[in-house]
């Protein structure tokens, strides 16, 4: 099922590209029967790879779904650059815009336990070379996307530069602010969406989110321009929608969690997918929220993503 037509938000479809900026990783699983302590060494379960990133997963959940999607961003010119350009590409990915570099794609070691939850390091490496330049050269773009989407995961002033092109250019910005760092006052006043989880959302506000109550508190205290709109992701608990002095509360969806990696990447492209066909933001939330409830139901983030076709077909 598509989402349901809102007023609020007029269509921006007569731009026809969405493009994200931002992250692409090649990631490794290990199952573990608990968190590891200090010292710890354990016996994974299951072990596999996927390519993964937040860029790179917000990029395919939006073409999964039919966006014209462009990417902007940096891969080593080793394998498992050569194996994410070549994936995101069978997902229909526009990488026309992805460079190359002498320094070792990105990657991250996870960590998922029995309860589906999951932890990670991240090594940057050709992600944290995306600079400034590369944004003022792709400006020609900016012009033709009707939305731009961006992370943490490359450098914070290539991001800041980003929004301030993307808002010069008239594109609506999404910008999932994950990992959390330090943020430049004129960053939030540019940001259309924001859209944050707990942790990224206590760090933030300063108040500790861990349910409904706390999440309002954050959703006060967070300080975002004029005009801008807040999603906080609660997983289990579903999400906060605060938008023009209102907020709304979105159940989660009960589905058996496999693995949570990209649920938030997945809800992302989805509800840029919504708001892009005109929809309210509530009701791209409730869409989203069914396409994180799919993507949490198998292993891989990618992979697990759903199509319209999957989202039709499948009463979740």
């Amino acid at each position: 099922m598509k989402p349901q037509q809102g007023t609020e938000v007029a269509s921006a479809l007569e731009k026809e590209h969405i493009l994200v900026i931002g992250s692409m990783n090649h990631d490794s699983f290990y199952a573990l029967p608990h968190p590891m302590r200090l010292g710890e060494n354990l016996h994974a379960t299951a072990y596999h790879t996927a390519c993964g990133g937040k860029g790179a997963n917000q990029a395919v959940q939006c073409a999964k779904l039919g966006l014209q999607t462009r990417m902007l961003g940096c891969l080593g010119k080793d394998d498992y650059g050569t194996l994410i350009d070549t994936q995101m590409r069978a997902y229909g990915v526009d990488m026309s815009q992805v460079q190359r570099i002498d320094t070792p794609t990105g990657n991250a070691s996870v960590w998922v336990y029995p309860s589906g939850e999951v932890q990670a390091a991240i090594f940057g490496g050709a992600n944290m070379h995306v600079t400034k330049e590369d944004i003022d050269r792709a400006m020609p773009l900016f012009a033709e996307s009707a939305m731009v989407i961006l992370q943490n995961e490359i450098p914070m002033e290539t991001v800041n530069h980003a929004i301030l092109a993307a808002k010069a250019a008239g594109c609506s910005v999404l910008y999932n602010a994950a990992p959390a760092l330090a943020l430049p006052h004129e960053t939030l006043a540019n940001v259309d969406y924001l859209i944050v989880n707990e942790a990224e959302a206590t760090f933030y506000s300063g108040i500790h989110v861990q349910d409904e109550a706390t999440a309002r508190q954050a959703a006060q205290a967070i300080a975002l321009g004029a005009h801008a709109s807040l999603i906080i992701t609660l997983g289990a608990n579903g999400s906060l929608i605060a938008q023009n002095g209102r907020i709304t509360m979105i159940p989660a969806r009960k589905v058996n969690a496999v693995e949570t990696t990209g649920a938030g990447d997945s809800y992302v492209g989805a509800l840029a997918y919504g708001l892009l066909h005109g929809d309210a933001l509530v009701h791209a939330a409730e869409f989203a929220t069914r396409a994180a409830a799919i993507t949490v139901s198998a292993i891989g983030a990618q992979p697990s993503m759903p199509t319209l076709q999957m989202l039709d077909a499948q009463d979740v």
